[in-house]
């Protein structure tokens, strides 16, 4: 089952037997940092020492190397309903520089961009974990379009910088009139771009003290093998699970003025009864159920007693006279409903049943 693709922009990689193999080192000494020693040689004259010489000093500076993960977290799809409101993916964001970078941060949720997605949600936001309650989406989170990170300059750092990002969307009850179906998933696309502070594109170099950048594109993971853009990429999706409602009505004639109830026939002033069956093929449970049937002009509720009017679980063909009429009204003029008090679970069903008098 699709869940995630994740994408790493790493220091360099090394080829094994079994293929290449992406090897991610720590970042270690901050860029930009210069290092500097020099050297001295010592000597003898006929078996004397001689005053050492020393070299001049060797200078270089640390170039930057640009190094991030981005991680969808869980290992299951987020399960949502139709028309539910700022449904969450949560993503961890740990920069391997050994520079502080910004990452410019993009969700998309187009068709075609991502692997499997049935239906598009909207409103699609990001938002950066403020550390209150760590891991848990929250009104004190930021909304955001880029995030700083520290570098990671320590090589004995048990734990490089980190973001934890939300993506939140609203998931709607259609898409330009196609109903979001039971089991579809909406999938999103995360990206971050690694930039300098302010925002601007990345620069290669050298910079105002001699420092380059480098950039390693895992070719295995990367969208696009070879590329070298400082650019990680992760996708979370959401499944719909939702009630699927399913609605079949029958009759049958139960007397005639002729027959009476020995085979009766469909003529005039014949007692027919009508059976609706409301199935939940969904796999969420359907809550204020309400059936309404408007009764044709060539019919008359039948009263007294003619009237059987029930409602129950089960399928029709099943019902007995024990359940009570009270979930069912008749408006005295054209339309019968009834309403179930109890929500209809996933793979039930409910029923109603009446008879009407055929003019």
């Amino acid at each position: 089952m699709f869940k995630k693709n994740t994408m790493h922009i790493g220091a360099a990689f090394i080829l094994l037997a079994v293929g290449m193999v992406p090897q991610v080192f720590a970042a270690g000494t901050a860029a930009g940092t210069p290092i500097k020693n020099t050297a001295s040689v010592s000597y003898k004259v006929d078996g004397l020492d001689q005053e050492a010489v020393p070299s001049n000093t060797a200078e270089f500076i640390v170039d930057r190397i640009v190094d991030m993960t981005l991680e969808e977290d869980g290992a299951s799809y987020v399960s949502t309903v139709p028309g539910a409101k700022n449904q969450v993916t949560t993503y961890t964001l740990t920069n391997l520089s050994n520079a502080e970078i910004q990452f410019g941060l993009e969700a998309d949720n187009s068709a075609g961009i991502v692997f499997n997605d049935d239906k598009d949600g909207t409103n699609i936001r990001i938002f950066l974990d403020d550390g209150t309650t760590p891991g848990s989406f929250d009104a004190g989170d930021t909304e955001v379009t880029s995030v700083n990170l520290l570098g990671d300059t320590d090589f004995s750092a048990s734990a490089s910088p980190q973001a934890t990002i939300y993506v939140v969307i609203d998931v709607p009850l259609d898409n330009g009139g196609d109903l979001i179906l039971n089991g579809e998933r909406i999938e999103v696309e995360l990206t971050a771009t690694a930039k300098e502070a302010g925002g601007a594109s990345l620069s290669l170099g050298p910079d105002a003290d001699g420092a380059y950048t480098v950039l390693g594109d895992d070719p295995l993971l990367a969208a696009g093998a070879g590329q070298y853009d400082g650019i990680v990429i992760a996708y979370g999706a959401y499944e719909v699970g939702t009630a699927s409602l399913t609605v079949e009505k029958s009759s049958e004639v139960i007397s005639d003025p002729i027959n009476g109830t020995t085979s009766p026939f469909a003529i005039p002033g014949a007692v027919i009864e009508y059976c609706i069956d409301v199935s939940n093929d969904g796999s969420a449970e359907a809550q204020s159920v309400i059936l309404t049937d408007a009764l044709p002009s060539e019919v008359t509720f039948a009263t007294g007693a003619d009237q059987v009017f029930e409602t129950g679980t089960g399928v029709c063909s099943s019902r007995t006279t024990t359940h009570a009429a009270t979930e069912a009204t008749f408006d005295g003029t054209d339309t019968v409903t009834a309403t179930f008090t109890d929500p209809v679970a996933a793979t039930e069903s409910v029923w109603v049943s009446f008879r009407v008098k055929l003019n």
